[in-house]
C-alpha cells in the first residue's frame, strides 16, 4: 500500500529539493507552507515575521507548522536513506540518514 504525503510535506520538501546541496531557509519554508504563492514578497514577509517572532520568543510556535511537516517527512525519506538536518535558527537541507554526504556531495 502506498503512504500518502501531506500537502504540507510536500510543501516544504520542494524548496529543501531546489536548495539542495544547500540549506533552505526558513521563511522560504514558512512562505511555502503559508502561501500557494511563495514568491519574494511572502519569502521576505515570512523572514519579517520570524524575526518579530523571534524578538517575541514565539520562535518555536511559528515553526510549528514546518516542524509537524519535517517530522512526518523523516519517516518516508529514512526508506531511502535520506533525512532533513536543521541548522538552529536558520534553515533545513537534506542529508544522508545519518548526518553524512550524499554521494552527490561529494562530486567536485
Amino acid at each position: 500500500m502506498a503512504e500518502q504525503v501531506s500537502v504540507n510535506a510536500l510543501r516544504v520538501i520542494t524548496p529543501i529539493l531546489q536548495a539542495f546541496p544547500h540549506y533552505c531557509p526558513y521563511e522560504v519554508l514558512l512562505a511555502h507552507i503559508s502561501s500557494n504563492s511563495a514568491n519574494e514578497a511572502t519569502v521576505l514577509r515570512c523572514r519579517k515575521r520570524l524575526q518579530e517572532a523571534q524578538d517575541h520568543g514565539t520562535w518555536q510556535q511559528e515553526l510549528r507548522p514546518i516542524r509537524r511537516a519535517l517530522s512526518l517527512l523523516r519517516g518516508k525519506l529514512h526508506s531511502f536513506g535520506l533525512d532533513i538536518s536543521t541548522l538552529r535558527e536558520r534553515g533545513c537541507s537534506l542529508t544522508g540518514i545519518h548526518g553524512g554526504l550524499l554521494p552527490s556531495d561529494t562530486i567536485s
